[in-house]
C-alpha cells in the first residue's frame, strides 16, 4: 500500500518504512510506543501529523495527505 502511495505522489513525497524490532532507538526518537504508526513529516522534517492504529485503504492515506496539502503528480 505504502508503496503505491509513493509511485502516485512521486518526488513529493518520501515514504520511509521502519522494523521498531531493529531499530529501537529511533523509534523511541520519534515517540512510536505502538504499531502501526504513520507519521507524516513536513519538508522540514517536523512532524505534521500522527496516525496511530491501521489505516486500511489507500484512501485513507489519500484523505490523509489531502489535509496535508500534499497533491499527487
Amino acid at each position: 500500500m505504502l508503496d503505491a502511495i509513493q509511485d502516485e505522489y512521486g518526488d513529493r513525497l518520501n515514504v520511509v518504512t521502519l522494523d521498531v524490532r531493529e531499530n529501537r532507538l529511533l523509534a523511541m526518537r520519534y515517540g512510536v510506543e505502538s504499531v502501526p504508526a504513520l507519521i507524516f513529516c513536513d519538508g522540514a522534517g517536523k512532524e505534521a501529523r500522527r496516525q496511530v492504529g491501521p489505516v486500511v485503504t489507500v484512501a485513507g492515506i489519500r484523505g490523509i495527505l489531502a489535509k496535508l496539502g500534499v497533491k499527487p503528480q
